[in-house]
């Protein structure tokens, strides 16, 4: 009787620790704003071109990372950096993780760091 009662026990552990994992699994996959992307504009109609909801201490922190639309170094572009985060409906447009606001994907800036 004692084997039948830890068997029970075991298999009731074992049932409520899947409910347990699926409700993390559910709250891991829950949609989360990225550190760049709280200016609150939609990802699809981020405009590359639109940094009208900046304040001046995001658009000064963009410039001391010498930010330019186009990269002067054709190898060396914001989309083939670690640090780009793509847009999934305007791949041209995208952010960055250093600083708020929309990131052209043939941008540069002096922080790139070659995708691993």
């Amino acid at each position: 009787m004692h084997a039948d009662s830890s068997r029970r026990q075991f298999f009731q552990r074992l049932f409520n620790g899947s409910f347990l994992l699926v409700g993390l699994g559910l709250t891991a996959c829950r949609g989360e704003a990225n550190p760049a992307d709280e200016t609150g504009e939609s990802k699809a109609a981020a405009d590359c071109d639109d940094l009208s909801g900046l304040s001046e201490q995001e658009l000064k922190l963009r410039e001391n990372f010498g930010y330019l639309p186009k990269s002067p170094v054709a190898d060396n572009q914001c989309s083939n950096c670690n640090l780009w985060i793509p847009n999934a409906t305007d791949p041209s447009c995208g952010k960055c993780l250093l600083f708020k606001g929309p990131v052209y994907a043939v941008g540069h800036c002096t922080s790139w760091a070659p995708q691993t």
